[in-house]
This record gives C-alpha cells, sequence and structure tokens, in this order.
C-alpha cells in the first residue's frame, strides 16, 4: 500500500468504506436471517478502512469508518458498549478536525444523536 501516492490511497480507502457500506446495507435490507459470516465481513471491511487511514493520518475518513464500526455493532450484533467505544472515538476525531464543523453533516449529527440517547 505505501507504493500509492496518497491521493490515491485515500481514494482507495473511500472504495473500502463504499465496500462495507454496500454489504451493510445487503446485510440489513436484503438477508431474512443475521448471517454472522456478513457482518464480520462488513467488521473486517471497516476495521480495514481505520488501519489505511493511519498509513496516511486521514482523520475525517477514519471517523467514517469508525462511526460505521459502531453502527454495526448497535445495530445488529447488539453490542452497546463497543458501539459506544467506536462512536465516542468518531465523535473525538470529528472534533479533532477543528475549525472545520461537522454540526450540519449527517455523521455528526447522528453521531450526537446517539451520544444523547446513550446519556
Amino acid at each position: 500500500m505505501s507504493s500509492l501516492s496518497p491521493y490515491k490511497s485515500i481514494f482507495v480507502q473511500y472504495l473500502v468504506i463504499l465496500l462495507g457500506d454496500e454489504l451493510y446495507e445487503k446485510l440489513v435490507k436484503d438477508e431474512e436471517t443475521l448471517n454472522m459470516d456478513m457482518v464480520y465481513e462488513v467488521i473486517d471491511w471497516f476495521k480495514q478502512a481505520v488501519v489505511r487511514t493511519r498509513e496516511v493520518t486521514e482523520v475525517e475518513i477514519e471517523a467514517i469508518a469508525l462511526s460505521r464500526l459502531g453502527l454495526v455493532y448497535d445495530k445488529v450484533l447488539k453490542i452497546k458498549y463497543k458501539a459506544k467505544e467506536y462512536l465516542m472515538r468518531s465523535m473525538q476525531l470529528a472534533h479533532s478536525m477543528h475549525p472545520r464543523t461537522f454540526n450540519t453533516e449527517g455523521l455528526y449529527m447522528l453521531l450526537n444523536i446517539k451520544h444523547a440517547e446513550d446519556c
């Protein structure tokens, strides 16, 4: 992966997240029963995105991938404490990008709503 330019690497990371999103959508909409193999494949794609973002320090993509992991743990696996860890880390990363604001971004609004529900 280190042979890719930073821009190509960022593009690849977005593709990894999109693949995870596609599998997640298929998992929650198309499957009649919970397919655990697919759940863990979705988790693997999002974790791969997190690891790859650390190679080029792309905080926004890492925050998106962490939020997606939080949603899988919350909505699919129902492991609330693990979901909260991922969602809180995602919020911390979003805050670290100050002065850029995310108050109107879907990701940030979702994280704030989820955080409010947990409090």
